[in-house]
């Protein structure tokens, strides 16, 4: 049954959208009032041929979105099963035409990227991370990975407010009303600028201020030697415009462990790879109200598990962005299926994420949560199973392996893991080991 229809810059037509409850539905209205134009809509998400001069005018592109519930329809619902496109029992299809006359088709298509969240206007609180509460904090903002989830308080004021969730590219935004009353609306404000790239996107970072966790070769660089000023704490990064950039290499994998493997999926090393847990987030560095970042979170109780980790672990964020190459250590997943990454039961163990490119990862660990090592208190280091790891930089978490088996660690941008930013995890069996008494266990 169809139950949503949304039209945007299709012929006279700038926005409309339809609702449609269960039974007949019955559109009517004078010649001209516009009944061929949502059919028409309707069959071109479908699939109908498309052209430009089915565009309003002066539009770049047309987009068409139409909502099926599957309830009654279990042979779509097997067929997108076969697919991995099953979302509830529902069927989204949304088409995009361009001005050139090409179109897109989306079958059940869902976010792969990064979210701004604000209520302009509106301070509220984070109250919880991935699940796991944390202290509360007053911010106006925060970025939100694929798999990550923030729990927040707010205590909206006036008739409406607008929630917006704004793509971290600026190229479009979701939008969402808090209302005292049914039909209040609140302006919506126009997208921002699209955010540029920066010295510390490419990991030329030198005075973020950020914390080393690893030991690794990096970590005791003479930096005056590059005779590069410290800007403080905080200061916003160099964008990277005009720079000459033409001494600087790149890929210098001089700077990578030995079991990084060195081959054409790998286009850039990261020069100074700091711990970026202070940033907020790409294009939210100079913005004029406080933002969420890593460093922000506390966790609200004392962790169970206060081990020093008796050993750390460096994994190398790696790719070819020309090339959409992605892996970790320099491996796609098809070339270490056979060698996972391998844990003791209950064994304790700091791991140090190095970004080698130039795109935010969340990394997503399955079956566990592990302790963010942002600064907190090492009892009240926040617990989460993703993590984004900024361009250029690192992130660093300690991890309790008590769940035996096997799990999936990986790049939550889809494409990423079916790329190869995928790997196994191995929780060696407990066997006759005791438990590790925890804080608060009698």
């Amino acid at each position: 049954m169809l139950t949503h229809l949304s039209i945007t810059n299709l012929t006279l037509v700038h926005h409309l959208e339809l609702e449609f409850q269960a039974g007949m539905s019955a559109i009517t209205g004078e010649t001209g009032a516009g009944k061929s134009i949502l059919l028409g809509a309707l069959a071109l998400a479908l699939g109908d041929r498309a052209d430009s001069s089915l565009l309003a005018a002066g539009a770049d592109r047309a987009e068409l979105c139409a909502s099926f519930d599957l309830s009654g329809l279990p042979e779509a619902i097997a067929w997108l099963n076969t697919k991995a496109l099953n979302n509830d029992n529902h069927c989204i299809l949304r088409r995009v035409i361009a001005n050139d006359g090409r179109s897109r088709a989306f079958v059940n298509g869902s976010a792969m990227t990064f979210f701004n969240v604000r209520i302009p206007g509106v301070k509220f609180w984070v109250v919880g991370a991935d699940g796991q509460n944390v202290r509360p904090v007053e911010v106006e903002e925060f970025q939100i990975g694929t798999a990550e989830t923030y729990d927040i308080v707010v205590e909206p004021t006036g008739e409406a407010r607008t929630i917006i969730a704004e793509s971290m590219d600026r190229s479009g935004m979701a939008v969402a009303t808090l209302a005292s009353r049914p039909g209040a609306r609140a302006s919506v404000p126009p997208l921002r600028d699209p955010p540029l790239l920066t010295m510390a996107d490419m990991g030329m970072n030198h005075g973020s201020g950020g914390m080393d966790h690893g030991g690794g070769d990096m970590a005791g660089m003479d930096h005056s030697a590059m005779g590069q000023d410290m800007p403080s704490q905080g200061a916003a990064a160099e964008p990277m415009g005009g720079m000459d950039m033409s001494g600087m290499n790149m890929r210098d994998t001089s700077k990578l462990p030995s079991d990084v493997r060195i081959g054409p999926g790998i286009d850039m090393v990261s020069m100074n790879p700091v711990d970026r847990m202070g940033d907020p987030g790409l294009g939210l560095d100079n913005v004029p109200h406080k933002v969420l970042n890593y460093r922000d979170l506390v966790a609200l109780e004392s962790n169970d598990d206060l081990r020093r980790p008796s050993r750390q672990m460096e994994i190398h964020l790696t790719g070819n962005m020309e090339r959409y190459m992605w892996s970790f250590d320099g491996k796609k997943f098809t070339a270490v299926s056979d060698d996972p990454i391998r844990f003791a039961y209950n064994e304790r163990v700091r791991v140090k994420l190095v970004n080698d490119t130039m795109m935010a990862h969340p990394i997503h660990l399955h079956g566990h949560f592990f302790e963010l090592v942002n600064g907190a208190p090492a009892d009240r280091q926040p617990q989460k199973h993703t993590v984004i790891v900024q361009p250029g930089g690192s992130a660093t978490f300690d991890l309790t392996a008590d769940e035996e088996g096997d799990w999936a660690f990986h790049c939550h941008l889809l494409y990423h893991m079916h790329s190869g930013m995928f790997q196994i995890v191995t929780v060696a069996p407990r066997g006759n080991q005791p438990d590790v008494k925890r804080v608060g266990e009698d």
